[in-house]
């Protein structure tokens, strides 16, 4: 047993079984939690329990399931009913419409305009210490950057 964080990395030999007791809530983690299986030419089984509660999840897990194309793959009627409940939930509005694929992907920190300001003096102060110019909009100064290299040549 192992939680999403052993999902990627890890290389063990002969796993030939990987159950998910608490559905993934992403393709991919779905993805590479049952990629412990199969490594290598080896087969393997994956069983992932997935609960009413858990049903926006269910479209991932059937996706993953047609895509596979392996032997033996099939979407189970429940799980079909579980994405059935899961546009039921969305049309009476019991829930709202979670973005689909998250994955690991962040939005990223969003610079204030103070921080973006001291970036800016920093770099400034940061380039003056180099010996060039930089301009206010933080592209350096053509000019200036030509004479520093050409004073490095000649040295």
């Amino acid at each position: 047993m192992a939680t999403s964080v052993c999902a990627r990395g890890l290389d063990i030999k002969h796993i030939q079984l990987v159950v998910n007791y608490v559905c993934p809530n992403h393709l991919e983690d779905y993805v590479h939690r049952i990629g412990r299986t199969g490594r290598a030419g080896n087969k393997g089984h994956a069983v992932t329990f997935i609960t009413p509660e858990e049903c926006a999840f269910a479209s991932d897990l059937i996706k993953a399931l047609e895509s596979a194309n392996a032997p033996g793959t099939f979407v189970p009627q429940q799980l079909k009913d579980l994405e059935a409940l899961y546009q039921e939930k969305l049309q009476s509005g019991e829930i709202e419409k979670r973005r689909s694929n998250q994955g690991y992907l962040g939005k990223g920190h969003k610079f204030t305009a103070e921080e973006d300001d001291k970036i800016k003096r920093d770099r400034m102060e940061l380039g003056k210490g180099f010996g060039y110019g930089v301009e206010e909009d933080g592209e350096e100064n053509e000019e200036e950057l030509q004479k520093v290299l050409q004073k490095r040549k000649e040295d």
